[in-house]
């Protein structure tokens, strides 16, 4: 689908409850860089996601354009931009593009997200189904461990 986009509330309670689950304090978000183009609604999605997880006392980074900005809750203040250096990424969520590859390559454990109803209706080469089958990102990866990278 050409306009899909997985930034959802439904998602970010998931997202909340697995760092929870696993004593996570610090995410780490990178929008696409399109994101917003042509629908303006997604940026406003992904802020109030921002929003639910600074209220869930969760710190929150924004990573963009090489840099890095830390979110505060008490104003939704944008922090001091700094450089990207190597954040140390021991655990990644993303949604289906090519991002999950690329975490596979560098043995970063991953997890791929999709809306709901969105589940049922993707096509994936069946070469790749035994990559997909354990990281795909829903209620059951998100009530347990960190996965291993496959």
């Amino acid at each position: 689908e050409e306009n899909y986009c997985s930034i959802s509330m439904s998602i970010a309670k998931n997202i909340d409850k697995f760092c929870k689950k696993n004593n996570i304090k610090k995410i780490f978000i990178q929008p696409h860089p399109n994101l917003g183009h042509r629908d303006a609604k997604y940026r406003y999605y992904l802020n109030e996601c921002i929003d639910f997880f600074l209220r869930s006392n969760l710190t929150v980074f924004l990573v963009e354009d090489g840099f890095v900005r830390q979110y505060y809750y008490f104003v939704f203040w944008k922090g001091r931009k700094k450089k990207v250096e190597n954040i140390g990424v021991s655990f990644a969520i993303t949604d289906i593009s090519a991002m999950e590859v690329q975490f596979h390559s560098r043995r970063i454990p991953c997890s791929v997200v999709l809306k709901e109803n969105k589940a049922e209706r993707i096509h994936i080469p069946k070469r790749m189904l035994p990559f997909y089958k354990n990281i795909l990102f829903d209620k059951v990866v998100c009530n347990s461990s960190i996965p291993s990278c496959p």
